[in-house]
């Protein structure tokens, strides 16, 4: 009995050794795969999923910058269009604004007027001249400049006042200051029936407006 059991282990034995290797070679290739899995796994997330991470990061990035940059634009071009507007509400008033206050000096336009309106009131304008050092800068605004234009002219007290007065009242915006009256007299070895009558010498200082724009 002992001997047919001795037999068999001996049969079996062979078998058990084969079936243990079979376990052992079956465990070491799955312990081969899940490493091969995991680093295949690594492998992608290094060098496929972090790329494609950084991809989406930079695009929302962006995405989130062309939007805020969009809203901006939104702003600027709700307000060119708030401008045109308003500009289009004033474009008919704009030349009597610019004849007003100019956006330059106009000097020839000033001597022009002056000899006009004088010629209109019947002086004789002996001179004027442009003073360019002025008290611009006590103006509260810094874009508000003048110029000073003294003038001495002589005629009758009536054709002096109407020049003064014509001049206040052209559109170009002047203040006149300054004002000097004295009589007209003949000379010393002239008789005095031959003065003329009324006549005066007459000087005043005006100061013409205009708007610079500050650069």
């Amino acid at each position: 009995m002992s001997l047919s059991l001795n037999n068999q282990f001996s049969r079996i034995k062979p078998l058990y050794e084969y079936l243990k290797k079979q376990q052992e070679n079956y465990r070491f290739v799955r312990t081969v795969e899940i490493s091969a899995t995991f680093v295949l796994i690594s492998f992608f997330l290094i060098f496929a999923i972090r790329p494609t991470v950084l991809t989406i990061s930079s695009l929302w990035g962006d995405i989130q910058s062309k939007q805020l940059l969009k809203k901006q634009l939104e702003v600027k071009i709700d307000n060119i269009v708030k401008a045109q507007d308003l500009f289009s509400q004033v474009q008919e008033r704009y030349q009597v604004v610019d004849s007003s206050l100019p956006d330059r000096p106009g000097f020839s336009e000033v001597a022009q007027q002056i000899q006009q309106t004088g010629a209109n009131s019947g002086l004789d304008i002996n001179s004027f001249d442009y003073n360019i050092q002025n008290d611009s800068q006590k103006s509260s605004s810094p874009n508000l400049k003048s110029y000073q234009v003294p003038v001495n002219l002589n005629g009758s007290f009536s054709a002096v006042a109407k020049l003064i007065s014509d001049l206040l009242q052209n559109r170009r915006l002047i203040d006149i200051s300054s004002i000097s009256i004295g009589l007209s007299l003949p000379p010393a070895s002239a008789s005095p029936a031959v003065a003329p009558s009324g006549a005066i010498t007459a000087s005043f200082l005006s100061s013409y407006y205009y708007w610079s724009p500050v650069k």
